[in-house]
């Protein structure tokens, strides 16, 4: 919203209620955000989580970061367990056959993170409405907040029931620049989300504080380089100095 303001210079915003009411998803931060210490247990947890919810007759969508990991998951013995599965991932080819599919009773799609985005899931089992709707699980916390928001959008749609929970390995946690100790101890009270949500943020104000210097830097180079040019088509001998002086700093 910063940028948006400081650097595009929008001040005016118009907020549109959706026309479906209250969202009918079920997610709570403090029961439905795990996280597991290795990738067995890991893998288990999602399998469970999965079995659960096909159980009850209802659809399973399981979102992964990247194809490899989505991969390994697919050929433990965990999965194994599961009766009716595909996947959705920049290779598939008979991907609206697998994007209709996903929301059938007990069909699990595992997909990578970019499906996740802009895919309609469209729910016209009975079955699958009837017992809570589609279930998502994400296996991975998001960099930009943006994006869970989306995936977490691929249920509950257009007034629909559905839930979403975040099943996640704390070494990927501790890759983004959380410690072992901080997220032990969040774990064990009601605000785990809320700290890796903060971590989140700061991680990303970060990358795009970076970015914007990176910006401010090309910007400086680009008007001194015009500036420089300009001093060339317009060439007299009271300028050289200055000419001089520009290139010995492009040149550092």
């Amino acid at each position: 919203m910063k940028i948006i303001k400081d650097d595009f210079k929008i001040s005016k915003y118009t907020f549109t209620p959706s026309i479906f009411g209250k969202t009918q998803l079920d997610f709570k931060e403090q029961d439905h955000v795990l996280m597991e210490e290795n990738k067995d247990l890991w893998y288990r947890k999602i399998a469970e989580d999965i079995l659960e919810k096909t159980k009850k007759e209802r659809s399973v969508i399981v979102v992964f970061e990247d194809e490899k990991t989505l991969n390994d998951f697919e050929t433990s013995h965990y999965f194994g367990q599961v009766e009716k599965s595909s996947k959705l991932v920049e290779s598939t080819t008979d991907r609206d056959t697998v994007i209709k599919k996903a929301t059938t009773s007990k069909q699990v799609t595992l997909i990578t993170k970019s499906f996740g985005r802009g895919v309609d899931f469209i729910v016209n089992d009975d079955k699958v409405i009837d017992n809570g709707g589609v279930h998502v699980i994400q296996t991975f916390l998001s960099e930009e907040i943006t994006e869970e928001v989306q995936i977490k959008g691929r249920t509950a749609r257009q007034g629909q029931k559905g839930s979403y929970k975040m099943i996640l390995l704390k070494y990927d946690l501790v890759c983004m620049g959380m410690t072992s100790e901080s997220l032990g101890n969040a774990i064990k009270g009601n605000g785990f989300y809320k700290m890796i949500d903060e971590k989140r943020q700061n991680s990303f104000s970060a990358k795009c504080e970076k970015q914007k210097n990176v910006v401010n830097k090309s910007n400086d180079l680009d008007n001194e380089s015009n500036k420089y040019l300009n001093l060339l088509l317009n060439y007299d001998d009271s300028k050289k100095s200055e000419i001089s002086k520009l290139l010995e700093q492009f040149n550092k």
